[in-house]
């Protein structure tokens, strides 16, 4: 045999092993779409072994870094997110490149997590998967300039103001964290009052850190219309904006609270937490009325918060107290 045939078989047979090896990958990769759920490696009350979870391991144990890639676009979410932990296993060079191409990935898909299930969405978990939140045990972090980027495409993607069917909050966790910690930069304040107007509330309290008069009939709004749910947010923004045209709704609020003791069935804190911003005599007023209260145990305990909150916010007008 001369060299030339010897190299066009040697040629042949590899072509035909990838094919191969490419097919049986294939095959694995469908049989995790068709079971259609994402699963850790033991799952159930008794801690059954997943079979998912070892076709997944099986499939990353003969899988190259860009054959990852290449299912990130797969048309099963539960395939997108198998295959960026996998990614994440390999501490892939690609990730914050897929990352960034999939952010706006707002498919769902069913994760099994011992005996729990719930829903989860692309973005969602890929964010989780790089230490986006930062009291996750991922073994992969972005870094803070990453972050700041990722932040500023959630803010202004239009998967901002996606809502939850039955309950008045954001659809994608990713989002409403986003909100409760994004940075304190002046571009982004045209966005967030967009948003608010359009209904995303949890923006209000970043909104009122620019301490912008032409806000405060937007807080009011927002505290006459979205009730309980949204007092959580407007008394954030109170207490990062104390504007005087506020008080009177910090002051209604804790004189409910203590005439019909706790009216809302809400800690009273996020009054508190507003009201020690006010530095006047009638916050002092309502202070001495509340700390007097010390029957019961509940009481004792917004006494030491409220001290708590006096010595975080030290002020000549509450000496004494």
């Amino acid at each position: 045999m001369n060299t030339r045939n010897f190299l066009s078989i040697f040629i042949l047979t590899c072509i035909i092993s990838c094919s191969n090896k490419t097919a049986v990958q294939d095959g694995v990769v469908s049989r995790i779409a068709d079971y259609n759920i994402f699963e850790y490696e033991v799952t159930g009350l008794v801690e059954d072994s997943s079979e998912q979870w070892k076709r997944y391991d099986s499939l990353l144990a003969g899988v190259t870094e860009e054959y990852l890639v290449k299912l990130c676009d797969h048309r099963s979410p539960v395939i997108r997110a198998y295959a960026f932990s996998g990614l994440i296993r390999k501490k892939s060079s690609h990730i914050f490149r897929v990352l960034r191409e999939h952010i706006h990935d707002t498919a769902s898909f069913t994760m099994v997590t011992g005996c729990f299930s719930n829903a989860w969405s692309v973005t969602d978990f890929y964010l989780q998967n790089v230490g986006y939140y930062y009291k996750d045990s991922s073994s992969y972090r972005i870094d803070p300039e990453q972050r700041a980027f990722l932040d500023s495409l959630m803010l202004f993607g239009n998967e901002i103001t996606l809502r939850r069917e039955n309950y008045n909050a954001p659809l994608l966790h990713s989002r409403a964290y986003m909100l409760e910690h994004i940075p304190h930069t002046p571009s982004y304040y045209k966005r967030l009052r967009e948003i608010v107007t359009a209904g995303v509330i949890e923006a209000l309290p970043a909104l009122a850190k620019f301490h912008n008069e032409d806000d405060v009939p937007l807080i009011k709004k927002v505290y006459e219309i979205d009730g309980s749910i949204g007092n959580s947010f407007v008394f954030k923004a109170i207490t990062n904006f104390p504007h005087p045209d506020l008080f009177p709704i910090v002051e209604q609020e804790i004189e409910n609270s203590l005439l019909h003791d706790d009216y809302s069935g809400t800690s009273p804190y996020p009054y508190y937490q507003a009201l020690v911003q006010y530095k006047t005599q009638r916050t002092r007023e309502l202070l001495v009325k509340a700390i007097s209260r010390t029957e019961r145990e509940d009481q004792q305990r917004l006494v030491r918060n409220i001290r708590y909150l006096l010595k975080e916010n030290p002020d000549k007008i509450f000496e004494g107290l």
